[in-house]
């Protein structure tokens, strides 16, 4: 009679180290498929709302990106459309966040991760609440620095950047404590102290630098000047060619370049010229001794003629002023003061140059001679004998 092998169960083939491990997996098996047969219906409700999420989505996103615009368009509302633009991402996030939140309370989740799933939520809800708000500074930064453009002062320009990185990074630090204290349960009372005390020392090692800063920023609001003048403080002059945190780029006639710190623009006594309404000058004509009083008369209407029709003066407001006003060791002087209606250093030395030509043409067709510094030394051999000067 043959014999018949009897079947080993696969416990007896499989290695006993083997059978423990696969019997746990085996029962983790059955009961994640034990609790989809459950939630059968709890799931078919959450694949439902994920699909309602994706459609809402969907039609939000056509109206932010194609109805809109084209209703903005009609009305020429460009900062609304900018705004529009730039928060369809963020907008979107919050809708699929908010719907998938919403459809996974349908099954009965596990303990533990129904634990952080709503910390979770109100994470990235303060996330993209905070990105919103970056992305809205960033529309309205553009749109404040294309108004500052618009303007004669570019010292408008550094006033809105500086503002843009403050608001930036008070809304960074506003949302990661918000997000630290609220949602995750952390102390941040400990961590605020620690970084006060940093933030002093911080402060101690960089008050130069920190007092640079608070220099550009009452530049920005007191506005002394604006790139392009021309100023002077102390013995450093030059034109304003940019205007930094940490300081201001002078660049003289000569073109030397003079970085000034803020903090010493901001506190000494500063000279700008392109602020003056017109540029005054003031010269002295020195004729000899030997200049009667009727030649005097003529020089003087000689200086009137030449400086009373000039166009670069204003004979309403500021004539040219002309006076016969010294009896100097050498000379008999005439003091002259105009002021020319230009702001242009340059403008004003090339009329400067036209009018001493005039003067030196008519003075010379009218033998009117001009004074040097002279002395005259006279030798007597008895200092007590008198002195018999005679002309030559």
């Amino acid at each position: 009679m043959p014999m018949i092998a009897a079947t080993a169960a696969p416990e007896e083939i499989l290695p006993q180290k083997a059978v423990s491990f696969l019997e746990p997996l085996r029962e983790s098996v059955a009961r994640v498929l034990e609790w989809f047969v459950d939630q059968r219906f709890q799931l078919l409700a959450m694949l439902i709302g994920l699909v309602i999420t994706a459609v809402v989505m969907a039609a939000t996103s056509w109206i932010l990106r194609r109805l809109l615009p084209a209703l903005m368009k009609k009305t020429g509302a460009r900062l609304d459309h900018s705004l529009t633009i730039r928060l369809h991402l963020p907008v979107m996030m919050l809708l699929g966040a908010t719907g998938v939140m919403i459809s996974l309370q349908a099954p009965a989740l596990p303990p533990a991760i129904a634990g952080w799933l709503p910390r979770c939520y109100y994470a990235i809800i303060a996330v993209i609440v905070f990105w919103g708000v970056l992305r809205v500074i960033g529309v309205l930064d553009t749109y404040f620095k294309e108004i500052a453009a618009k303007t004669a002062n570019s010292l408008d320009d550094l006033l809105i950047d500086l503002i843009r990185r403050v608001v930036k990074a008070a809304v960074w630090i506003i949302a990661i404590i918000f997000i630290a204290q609220n949602i995750f349960n952390l102390n941040v009372s400990a961590l605020l102290a620690g970084a006060g005390i940093a933030g002093l020392a911080v402060a101690f090692a960089a008050q130069n630098t920190l007092a640079n800063i608070f220099g550009a920023v009452t530049l920005i609001l007191d506005k002394p000047f604006k790139v392009g003048d021309r100023v002077e403080m102390g013995t450093t002059s030059g034109t304003v060619e940019a205007v930094g945190l940490r300081s201001t780029r002078l660049r003289s006639l000569d073109g030397t370049v003079w970085y000034v710190p803020n903090r010493q623009m901001a506190d000494s006594t500063l000279l700008n010229y392109a602020q003056r309404p017109n540029l005054k000058y003031a010269f002295d004509i020195g004729l000899i001794y030997g200049t009667t009083p009727e030649q005097m008369r003529r020089a003087m209407a000689i200086l009137h003629e030449i400086l009373d029709n000039h166009p670069m003066f204003d004979m309403e407001t500021l004539p040219p002023r002309i006076y016969f006003t010294e009896l100097r060791d050498w000379s008999l002087n005439i003091n002259v003061i105009v002021w020319f209606q230009t702001q242009d250093w340059f403008a004003m030395q090339e009329a400067r140059q036209e009018i001493n030509l005039q003067i030196l043409e008519r003075f010379n067709a009218e033998g009117l001679s001009f004074a040097f510094p002279s002395t005259t030394n006279y030798l007597t051999a008895d200092s007590a004998g008198p002195v018999n000067v005679k002309n030559s």
